[in-house]
């Protein structure tokens, strides 16, 4: 049982969480991480957030329902994946700009 399926199955994420999970990993990295990132962002969407805080839940360990702790998103993600953000952003920025002057 993977990672994504022992959450499922220990009700940490719904169905739901997981495969929007498995369809990031096909179009982007296979990344446990990642994975686990998108799990908790389209769990945190259907808690009636619009993003899920780095920071805030890296280091943490996830509970079951029985308080199962099973380990979260490592700390060493958020720094690498703050660079990552903001170079995409700078490229969506220029690609626009770029556009937008022809």
């Amino acid at each position: 049982m993977n990672m994504l399926d022992r959450l499922t199955a220990q009700g940490i994420i719904e169905p739901l969480d997981s495969a929007f999970a498995r369809f990031m990993g096909r179009i982007g990295p296979d990344d446990p991480a990642v994975a686990l990132a998108a799990a908790l962002a389209s769990q945190r969407v259907r808690q009636g957030n619009i993003c899920l805080s780095l920071p805030e839940v890296a280091g943490t360990s996830l509970r079951s329902r029985e308080e199962e702790a099973f380990p979260g998103l490592p700390p060493s993600t958020v720094r690498p994946w703050r660079r990552g953000s903001r170079a995409s952003r700078r490229l969506r920025w220029s690609a626009l700009r770029e556009s937008s002057s022809r």
